[in-house]
């Protein structure tokens, strides 16, 4: 668990870096994990696909909103260096 709040502090610090503010703690790299994982055993024709209602809705809405996925997704960093 220990590596995963590194990887939190470590993204928050890269967001900052690129002007943008974003909180995340560890269960919600769990949630932003799962769901990468989710998706990719789930295909769909874009990202944007998984966060809208009707055909391909995976639940992904119930993880976390589509902008917090895509602010950790660019922002994602595992070792500062």
């Amino acid at each position: 668990m220990k590596f995963i709040e590194q990887i939190a502090e470590n993204t928050a610090r890269r967001a900052l870096q690129n002007g943008a503010e974003i909180h995340v703690n560890a269960p919600m790299l769990i949630r932003f994990f799962a769901l990468s994982i989710r998706m990719s055993i789930y295909r769909l024709p874009s990202l944007h696909h998984y966060f809208t209602n009707g055909i391909g809705d995976l639940g992904a809405k119930q993880f976390m909103d589509r902008n917090t996925f895509f602010r950790i997704r660019s922002n994602l960093k595992c070792i500062w260096d």
